[in-house]
């Protein structure tokens, strides 16, 4: 039994996004405009998604192969790679994807296979069915994991368990 779920993750991602805007606001040069840019939300969910694995995995007596920005091929990377499963983590799901970017997401998931790794996409959500849609195509359902939908983060976690144990034998 998982201890997290989607909502759970969210809520914590939340409290820690306002803890990581508050922390930003003591610096000494802060000039009073709240810290809000490109990447902080995105940091604070991966290193949120991240927390959440590391106690689950530990639940289960599981020492986690933690790596973050895992080179995939060129510069692409992923968020994160536990357990021989390169993951892609997305805070608000996907924006503006086309076809090409869903084959971007097909070519990382055939690099990683080539270095022994199960590529997987995680995301707190999708509100567009198109994109939703498009993913599982590119990815396929077992490597797509949306937060929002119950059962998913125990899906994620069963998973990651069971590919340690798999790596061990």
């Amino acid at each position: 039994m998982s201890q997290y779920s989607g909502e759970s993750v969210w809520n914590l991602f939340e409290k820690n996004l306002a803890q990581a805007k508050k922390n930003l606001s003591n610096v000494s040069v802060f000039c009073g405009r709240e810290p809000s840019f490109s990447g902080l939300s995105g940091w604070v969910y991966e290193q949120t998604v991240q927390y959440c694995i590391r106690r689950e995995l530990k639940a289960f007596g599981i020492k986690a192969d933690i790596q973050e920005q895992l080179s995939l091929v060129g510069r692409a990377k992923a968020d994160l790679a536990v357990n021989r499963v390169a993951i892609e983590i997305k805070s608000r799901g996907l924006f503006g994807m086309t076809n090409g970017d869903f084959q971007r997401h097909r070519k990382y998931q055939k690099a990683a296979k080539a270095k022994g790794y199960n590529y997987v996409f995680v995301t707190s959500g999708e509100g567009s069915q198109i994109y939703r849609r498009g993913i599982i195509r590119a990815l396929g359902h077992k490597n797509v994991f949306f937060l929002d939908k119950a059962g998913d983060w125990s899906r994620l976690i069963h998973l990651l368990v069971l590919r340690k144990k798999s790596d061990q034998t």
